[in-house]
């Protein structure tokens, strides 16, 4: 796992914690549907991942708290139906 987390530090994605999720290359992974907004407050959002990769689904979730956040001091945000093994 140390070498994982040093992967990624160091800005090496495709060898980093991605590696960690299981024996299905997430090339492979076939989504079921769009990713979708469930809910969305001027705090909040709910995304449906459709079926996507977690690591894809969390970054953009990942970004749009910090968005929501730097707007109005909070923000957060649930993802549901990932693809993830």
């Amino acid at each position: 796992m140390a070498t994982q987390l040093w992967a990624d530090l160091s800005g090496i994605g495709t060898q980093g914690i991605i590696k960690l999720m299981g024996d299905t290359p997430l090339q492979d992974v076939v989504p079921k549907a769009d990713i979708t907004v469930e809910r969305d407050t001027p705090v909040s959002r709910l995304i449906n991942a459709g079926g996507h990769a977690a690591p894809l689904v969390c970054q953009m979730a990942t970004d749009i708290a910090i968005e929501k956040a730097a707007g109005l001091g909070i923000g957060l945000v649930g993802v549901h139906n990932t693809f993830f093994q």
